[in-house]
């Protein structure tokens, strides 16, 4: 009734020797709306974002030579057209949210962020896969080290805001950050 979802997700070694990992959500959407994040002030990133692409046979993220035509900068924040050639980017945003806007729905995926953390795909918490059908918002946990036995859990809350009319510009999607409650794990 609320449109709210709080989920956790656990990982546990299971082997008989210390391991490294993080979680990594990815939940895809219908393409074709707009994500958006606040980017991190003080980020590792020359823009305060990145853009995946490949060297050398590997994924690598690149935060000073990038551009895509579908991303603007507003105001700290990051705004996607998430349509088109596939694309990936990624930030060390520190929001603890990323958000999607199609049709008359704004869903909003919140994480936890830790300042000190271990981000190990290209240092990013937060990363946006788009193509011609789909979108993924991917919030990341930073990698944690895992003794023989034991537990990593990272939580989520989804929620979803009913709005009352279409968004169809990158202006329109940032101006929802407003509309989008606060919230801390």
């Amino acid at each position: 009734q609320t449109g709210e979802l709080g989920l956790t997700q656990t990982m546990k070694n299971i082997s008989g020797k210390p391991l490294a990992f993080c979680l990594w959500d990815r939940t895809l959407c219908q393409g074709g709306g707009f994500a958006f994040f606040p980017l991190k002030k003080n980020s590792r990133f020359k823009a305060g974002w990145s853009i995946r692409k490949t060297a050398n046979g590997k994924f690598v993220y690149d935060g000073t030579k990038h551009s895509s035509p579908k991303v603007k900068i507003l105001d700290g924040v990051l705004v996607a057209e998430a349509t088109g050639e596939s694309t990936k980017i990624g930030a060390d945003s520190d929001a603890g949210w990323i958000a999607y806007a199609r049709g008359k729905v704004l869903f909003v995926k919140y994480y936890p962020y830790f300042e000190r953390g271990n981000y190990s795909d290209g240092g990013n918490s937060v990363e946006l896969y788009w193509d011609e059908r789909v979108a993924e918002l991917e919030p990341l946990s930073p990698e944690d080290r895992l003794g023989p036995g034991n537990s990593y859990s990272f939580p989520e809350k989804w929620t979803l805001i009913p709005l009352t009319e279409e968004v169809t510009t990158h202006e329109q999607a940032r101006a929802l950050v407003g509309r989008i409650p606060s919230f801390e794990f």
